[in-house]
């Protein structure tokens, strides 16, 4: 599976979470770029989103290792939403549709739907408020408004593992609080 050797490339080269954290910085400003250029033609958004779900991926495994499971199924579902978003993209990328015309519907897209949904949830029950800032609110959703919404609950996923992975210390099976 493509997500798999994306993660593993990952891990591999970005050993430290010092460095992995700078990778998942640099992912969430390409989102706020993407997101923002609406009135271009989808470039490398499914890559894009590939990324966003291998790195969710690692946030979501290290936050476990630390028995944060409540914590780490925002990642998680971060993850999801951005593999299964992975096709809207690729299909506007190759039709050729702007991120502003590219619409992403409940009926197109009910799983993208369902999913964006349920991250929000997750987000209300460990933040006290949801993550994405146009889902829901704005009308027409559309590709720019998706990238927007998983750029920012990845930030949301970003602050937790931050918060959390970066002040402990890990040495065999015992891990203890730096900070």
């Amino acid at each position: 599976m493509i997500l798999l050797s994306v993660e593993s490339a990952i891990r591999d080269i970005f050993k430290t979470t010092k460095e992995r954290e700078q990778v998942y910085k640099d992912l969430e400003e390409q989102g706020r770029d993407k997101a923002y250029n609406r009135d271009d033609l989808p470039k490398s958004d499914k890559d894009f989103f590939e990324k966003i779900a291998a790195t969710a991926q690692i946030m979501r495994d290290e936050l476990a290792e630390l028995n944060m499971k409540k914590e780490s199924r925002l990642p998680l579902y971060v993850g999801f939403l951005a593999r299964d978003a992975m096709p809207i993209a690729d299909h506007c990328e190759g039709a050729k549709i702007t991120r502003k015309e590219c619409l992403v519907t409940e009926k197109g897209s009910p799983v993208v739907w369902g999913l964006m949904g349920d991250v929000n949830t997750i987000s209300l029950e460990l933040l006290k408020r949801k993550c994405s800032f146009l889902f829901g609110e704005v009308e027409p959703y559309n590709l720019s408004s998706l990238i927007n919404d998983v750029t920012a609950c990845y930030h949301r996923a970003l602050e937790i593992h931050s918060e959390n992975v970066g002040k402990w210390q890990k040495e065999g099976k015992c891990s203890w609080r730096i900070k």
